[in-house]
């Protein structure tokens, strides 16, 4: 059973989102989309959707990374910038799949705060890709600390 399988209300989504700021000890920017998507989600039982947004999230925060320190040009990085490069993509079609079907307003807010193409909205989604990722992390290392030893 995902993390997220548990969390059936607001208040619980609320609670979650406290937990993982908490855990990273840094404020989620993007907090209401969040929540959004986490109800969606849940509502849509896309579940194992969310898993794979999170997991490309923590791929895509890391890989941003290791491409602004090295540059996308060489030839050490040139495989990993077509991974980003897909692995984006691939998250953008899964935000759109989660949304659809949300109120109108919150399709709105997705389609101009993350989806629509720009400069601006690359840099915003790439910042929810982040906060997507410590939601992963968190996940992790709550998992690994349930296991008995």
């Amino acid at each position: 059973m995902s993390e997220i399988e548990n969390k059936n209300t607001r208040m619980d989504i609320e609670a979650y989102l406290d937990a993982v700021e908490e855990y990273a000890q840094k404020k989620f920017m993007y907090r209401s989309a969040l929540n959004d998507i986490i109800r969606q989600s849940q509502n849509k039982s896309m579940e194992k959707e969310f898993e794979d947004l999170i997991f490309l999230g923590k791929f895509i925060s890391s890989a941003h990374s290791i491409l602004k320190r090295a540059g996308g040009d060489s030839s050490d990085t040139i495989k990993l910038a077509a991974e980003f490069q897909k692995s984006l993509e691939k998250s953008v079609e899964l935000l759109k799949r989660i949304i659809e079907g949300a109120p109108d307003n919150i399709q709105r807010n997705f389609e101009s705060d993350f989806l629509a193409p720009s400069h601006h909205n690359l840099h915003k989604i790439l910042e929810l890709m982040n906060e997507l990722s410590r939601i992963k992390n968190y996940s992790l290392d709550i998992k690994n600390s349930s296991k008995t030893f």
